[in-house]
C-alpha cells in the first residue's frame, strides 16, 4: 500500500435493491460491515474502513430505501457500528437528474454529505471523516462551461467542510 492508511470501502449503494442482490437490507449490510471491520483490522490495524456510499436520490419504495432511513436502521441494528468504522463514503450528487446547481442545499444535493454526517454523529457521537466518492453533473443536461462553474462554486462554498478527505467526481 502506498500510504499508511489502507482505505477500503465496504460495498456500494446497499440501499438500492439492484446493488444488493435484489432486496436492500440495512441490518444485513450492517452485519457485513461489522464483520469486515473486524476481519480487516485483525489482519492489519492500518486498514481504514469506510462505509458504503448510499444513493442520495433513492426514495423508500419497491426499488430502494431512502439513505437517511437506511442509516437510522443501521444504527438501530447495531448501535456501535458507526464507532467501529473509520470514515463514511457519500454519494453527494446534485439530484434530481445530476443537474441541480450547487446553491441547492438539501438532503438530495451535493451537500447531502452534511446531512449524512450529522445523522451519524447524532447516533454515535462520532464525527467521522467524509469521502465523497461519487458526485458530479451530467453532460446530458448541462454545458461544459456550466459544469465547470458549478465545480468552482461547490469547491469554494459547499465542499469546504474540514472533515472532507476526498472528493472524487463520477465521470
Amino acid at each position: 500500500w502506498p500510504t499508511k492508511n489502507r482505505y477500503v470501502i465496504i460495498f456500494n449503494e446497499p440501499n438500492r435493491n439492484a446493488e444488493w442482490g435484489g432486496k436492500s437490507d440495512p441490518e444485513d449490510y450492517t452485519n457485513i460491515l461489522d464483520y469486515a471491520v473486524s476481519a480487516f483490522k485483525n489482519l492489519n490495524s492500518d486498514f481504514f474502513i469506510i462505509s458504503a456510499g448510499l444513493d442520495n436520490g433513492a426514495d423508500t419504495n419497491f426499488e430502494s430505501i431512502n439513505q437517511y432511513e437506511f442509516i437510522r436502521a443501521m444504527g438501530s441494528s447495531n448501535p456501535d457500528i458507526f464507532e467501529k468504522i473509520d470514515g463514511i463514503s457519500s454519494h453527494s450528487y446534485p439530484n434530481p437528474g445530476f443537474s441541480q446547481p450547487p446553491n441547492v442545499v438539501n438532503g438530495k444535493s451535493i451537500a447531502s454529505f452534511l446531512y449524512e454526517s450529522y445523522l451519524i454523529k447524532s447516533i454515535s457521537g462520532k464525527n467521522l471523516p467524509i469521502f465523497i466518492t461519487e458526485t458530479g453533473w451530467s453532460k446530458n443536461h448541462l454545458s461544459d462551461a456550466t459544469i465547470a462553474s458549478y465545480y468552482k462554486n461547490a469547491l469554494s462554498n459547499i465542499w469546504t467542510n474540514p472533515n472532507i478527505v476526498a472528493i472524487t467526481p463520477f465521470l
